[in-house]
């Protein structure tokens, strides 16, 4: 492990808040949030950057996650007016001074905030990665085929998280 951030990469943790994952059922929450942990525990011990957005006014990050990554070195918190990250927020700008080009995105909702942030990443020429054990739609709803089409055509999809980190 370097003392050293690592670069090029980071993970966005995306609307992990009660109010939106309060509709999933808990089975499917608890692996949900367990399988983030998991990447939010490698991101600390080798140094990844963690961005969590949460929407305004809509609570905390739920308590597992918010406790991983209150003790990232590496870890920012951007409040979001927007369903996608980067509109009227600072993200570009904080991406950028960390020199990050790849992301990782995870939380909810698969069809909405975690999709539309990954059009804007893109179109600001970032890469983006997804896994879909690390997003989740609300009620439980699946994704989609045309939704998971659009993530096959422009993110590189995971079955494991950590072949993002093996790039």
């Amino acid at each position: 492990m370097t003392k050293d951030q690592k670069t090029n990469i980071a993970v966005l943790l995306i609307d992990m808040q009660e109010i939106f994952l309060e509709t999933i059922n808990p089975l499917n929450r608890a692996l949900l949030v367990y399988e983030q942990q998991k990447v939010l525990d490698y991101c600390i011990e080798q140094n990844v950057p963690v961005i969590t957005l949460e929407f305004y006014d809509c609570g905390d990050t739920v308590n597992p996650l918010k406790r991983k990554t209150s003790v990232n070195p590496y870890h920012k918190l951007i409040v979001k007016s927007k369903d996608d990250g980067f509109t009227d927020t600072d993200l570009e700008n904080q991406l950028g001074e960390m020199k990050v080009e790849d992301l990782l995105l995870m939380g909810v909702n698969a069809s909405g905030c975690v999709l539309k942030t990954a059009n804007e990443a893109i179109s600001r020429e970032f890469n983006v990665h997804i896994c879909t054990n690390l997003i989740a739609n609300k009620y439980d709803k699946p994704i989609t085929d045309n939704i998971m089409n659009w993530y096959n055509k422009n993110t590189t999809v995971y079955e494991n998280p950590m072949d993002f980190f093996k790039q």
